[in-house]
């Protein structure tokens, strides 16, 4: 966190330099401007490059052999260490083979559907499963930790929350049994998921956090749940408030090389819609111009003569800057327990 605050400051005292030096450059502009002798072609040549100067913007142009020789050092990088640059396997089978592996490092998912469909459930659960195998942390915003807690481990026992956790006098041997083992489980330190249930996140205090965990904890995943719930101020409406934060999350990933998750709600045509799309985000469209991978959850639906089934959810890719390789899914919703499984259970 240390070096992202110095790194911050400096680039604030940068800023300011910058806006004074400026100021003071266009009070000799509007002076010499004032002049009819001078040829104001002249004093504006010369304002320009000042200006120029003044930013001392790095030049980031480059033949194009500077490009290909960094993308031979890359594959070289991805012969010699193919783990590293694997996608992320999640577990969930159709997910990873419509994605061609799983989620991408340096990339954005935006994970949306109407209420009740399961969003957290299903998140909740790729990030146990990613955890078995790679680092990452799930930023809980909407949840509580005593009910967070109370699904992960009913997804893990297979016990019901109403039934057994709330009321642990309804519990058998049995039940105390598969209690026990998924307590164990779920403490085995080789699981490296990580919860944080703050109240008060930021885009920017997201992204110290997450410089932070990747350093100590190896991190190359978070989730976020939710993006509405993310406290940066903007002084305008709240579309343009929620697409500025897609980016900058958008940007964190790129930047920091993980891979990212983030659920967003709809709007009210989105919650009716047999089939949504980004121009059902809740805010705006302009959220989904920034992510990489935009997966809605739905009701089922049904194809090929089937009939609807009210215990299958859709899953529908609606962008993806990379290959599909199937555009939907479905997954069966368990009726006693808070996780998703194939169909064929």
């Amino acid at each position: 966190i240390n070096s992202y605050k110095v790194e911050d400051y400096v680039k604030v005292l940068r800023d300011l330099t910058v806006r004074r030096d400026a100021v003071a450059e266009a009070q000799k502009l509007v002076q010499a401007a004032y002049k009819r002798e001078n040829d104001i072609n002249e004093v504006l040549g010369d304002a320009s490059k000042r200006l120029t100067d003044i930013t001392s913007i790095p030049s980031t142009t480059k033949h194009i052999s500077y490009y290909i020789s960094r993308h031979a050092d890359l594959i070289d990088q991805r012969y010699n260490e193919p783990d590293k640059y694997k996608p992320i396997q999640t577990g969930m089978a159709d997910f990873d083979t419509a994605t061609g592996g799983g989620l991408r490092r340096g990339e954005m998912m935006l994970l949306l559907g109407k209420p009740g469909l399961g969003k957290t459930i299903w998140a909740m659960q790729m990030g146990q499963q990613m955890g078995d195998h790679t680092p990452g942390v799930i930023f809980e915003m909407e949840l509580p930790e005593q009910e967070a807690m109370d699904r992960v481990v009913s997804a893990k026992s297979r016990l019901s929350v109403s039934e057994k956790l709330e009321l642990p006098g309804n519990m058998k041997d049995d039940d105390w049994a598969a209690y026990h083992k998924a307590i164990s489980e779920l403490s085995n330190p080789d699981l490296k998921v990580y919860f944080d249930f703050g109240v008060d996140w930021n885009t920017a205090t997201i992204k110290a956090n997450l410089v932070r965990l990747k350093q100590e904890y190896k991190i190359e995943w978070f989730m976020l749940d939710y993006l509405k719930f993310l406290t940066d101020d903007y002084k305008g409406e709240e579309y343009a408030r929620k697409a500025m934060i897609a980016g900058r999350l958008k940007k964190a990933c790129k930047e920091l090389d993980i891979a990212g998750v983030v659920i967003a709600d709809m709007n009210k045509a989105g919650v009716k819609a047999d089939v949504p799309d980004l121009s059902q985000i809740g805010g705006t469209s302009e959220i989904g111009f920034d992510v990489d991978k935009a997966l809605f959850m739905t009701d089922h639906i049904p194809t090929d003569g089937e009939e609807q089934n009210e215990n299958l959810v859709t899953f529908i890719f609606d962008k993806s800057r990379r290959k599909i390789n199937m555009r939907s899914f479905n997954m069966l919703k368990m009726k006693n327990y808070p996780a998703f499984g194939d169909v064929t259970q």
